[in-house]
């Protein structure tokens, strides 16, 4: 099997991010076109988290999919808070950023051996948000103006929101809105613009969302939340919480929580399983 492994920047010359790709390519032997992984790592909008970046990837692989890792913008855990900012349009660069990736993805289908109708997104914790933010505010004239796309090109097919950060009410993550928001003259109104459950419409893409009960950085209510506006929205779902675990597990697995494991840890790895067998029903 031929593999194909190269690094895009989305836009170099207003300092945009980059995603990395692995693909595995057509033989003789192997033409089947893959389904894709956009993979969005979290990090409260400070940082990117690499154990929820190439590890992800790779376990997605496994299960069948070209992936691609997406390493936006952030604000080097608030030292460098401009970075996050697009110069030109005064926006949160990151969901434009991850509007241009799954574009480009989409547009170079045949390239990357890829389904184009078969691109999915799977973001943790902030990255859940900025995935949750791709889910259900896609369409929105703002986002395709100003990522350099049209219409569709950056619509997921389906999205896995990992402990996500959903909402700016009483449960919110503040680190994650303040760092994104850092440049905002409204912060009070845009915060609420970014509560992805306040986006959801019929618009909206089939959504896996998974989190532990006892997550004491972003309470599971953010989970619950999104939930209860998919379900008002008739839009499809399927919900995980676990009773234990901490916050930023990434696959719960021994490889990427340095050796540790747990009764907790191994109840929680499940969540793999969930969601590939959940991708197969919603994909096709």
């Amino acid at each position: 099997m031929a593999i194909l492994q190269e690094r895009v920047y989305l836009n170099e010359q207003d300092d945009w991010g980059y995603f990395d790709a692995l693909c595995s390519l057509p033989t003789a032997e192997y033409k089947e076109k893959r389904r894709a992984m956009l993979v969005i790592p979290g990090g409260g909008y400070g940082m990117v988290s690499e154990r929820e970046a190439e590890p992800i990837a790779r376990k997605f692989y496994a299960n069948g999919y070209n992936t691609f890792t997406l390493y936006y913008s952030v604000t080097a855990h608030g030292k460098t808070p401009e970075k996050i900012t697009d110069k030109k349009t005064g926006l949160p660069k990151p969901l434009l950023e991850a509007s241009k990736a799954m574009a480009i993805i989409r547009r170079n289908a045949e390239k990357y051996n890829i389904d184009p109708d078969k691109i999915a997104i799977i973001g943790f914790s902030a990255g859940g948000h900025l995935a949750s933010s791709l889910a259900t505010m896609w369409h929105l004239d703002f986002v395709k103006e100003n990522a350099g796309i049209e219409y569709g090109e950056n619509k997921p097919n389906a999205a896995i929101l990992s402990y996500p950060v959903i909402t700016s009410d009483k449960e919110w993550h503040e680190g994650s809105f303040r760092n994104l928001l850092n440049a905002s003259p409204d912060f009070d109104s845009d915060k609420v613009t970014y509560s992805t459950e306040k986006q959801v419409s019929e618009k909206t893409c089939p959504c896996f969302l998974w989190h532990t009960a006892s997550d004491a950085s972003v309470p599971v209510e953010n989970t619950l939340k999104m939930a209860t506006a998919l379900s008002a929205a008739k839009i499809p779902f399927e919900v995980h919480i676990f009773p234990e675990g901490s916050h930023g597990l990434s696959t719960a697995e021994p490889d990427v929580l340095g050796g540790n494991r747990s009764k907790q840890t191994d109840h929680v790895s499940a969540w793999v399983d969930y969601a590939v067998k959940w991708l197969e029903y919603t994909l096709g």
